[in-house]
């Protein structure tokens, strides 16, 4: 199984906030572990807003090394498009970025980790997990 890992989940691996979600992944092979392009946007704006920022970025760096990171391409945002206008008429509209993580996941058939349950399972057919709950 392949993971799109959520920007949350990121934050929660690099403080160790959860420690058996920790321990999880650290027992699974990285090479079923990916970051989105969108991911690691927001990971690097967290970086440099803070007043730590460089230490931040330099732990960010060294967090990243074992992924393979993921770029939003045309067909993510055919994707994209697809879910948001299906969310809109819903009334049920999530944030960009996640209509834009969830894409992705749901154009390379991989199940995105995450907390972040209840925006997620807005999109059809996309596999989420959640291994904090």
């Amino acid at each position: 199984m392949k993971y799109l890992v959520d920007t949350n989940v990121c934050i929660f691996l690099m403080k160790n906030t959860y420690p058996a979600m920790t321990r999880r992944f650290l027992s699974m092979d990285p090479s079923d572990f990916y970051i989105s392009s969108v991911t690691l946007y927001e990971l690097e704006y967290g970086a440099e807003k803070s007043k730590w920022g460089e230490r931040n970025r330099n732990n960010l760096m060294l967090f990243l090394s074992p992924f393979s990171i993921i770029p939003f391409d045309s067909n993510d945002a055919y994707y994209a498009g697809k879910i948001r206008n299906y969310l809109e008429e819903k009334g049920t509209l999530i944030g960009p970025y996640d209509i834009q993580i969830a894409a992705q996941g749901l154009a390379r058939n991989m199940v995105v980790l995450t907390h972040n349950v209840d925006e997620f399972k807005r999109v059809p057919d996309l596999k989420t997990e959640d291994w904090v709950a």
